[in-house]
């Protein structure tokens, strides 16, 4: 499998990603919660590196192998830095 597709695709999903953590912070603002800051790092730790990972140029695209990486990238890819926010603010009323 070509890595350079991989790695363009986990860039871009993570772009994604990014701009999904934003309803959260919109809503944090609303009610002047003190998570925002936590989904504003999340959010730009996932933009930093999914613009470094997007910016890959690959020779030629494979569609099987396209498939293969956004299958498989959301699970991996989405559960590191979508939790990120969980652990950097940390608070004991949040329930588990």
């Amino acid at each position: 499998m070509n890595s350079l597709i991989v790695l363009r695709t986990l860039g871009m999903l993570l772009l994604c990603e990014a701009v999904a953590m934003l309803p959260p912070v919109v809503v944090a603002l609303i009610y002047r919660e003190d998570t925002v800051f936590a989904f504003l790092i999340s959010m730009a730790v996932a933009v930093l590196i999914g613009l470094m990972l997007f910016s890959i140029r690959v020779k030629q695209n494979n569609k099987i192998q396209g498939r293969f990486c956004d299958s498989h990238l959301w699970m991996a890819g989405g559960f590191d830095i979508g939790c990120a926010a969980f652990f950097i603010y940390r608070s004991d009323n949040i329930l588990y």
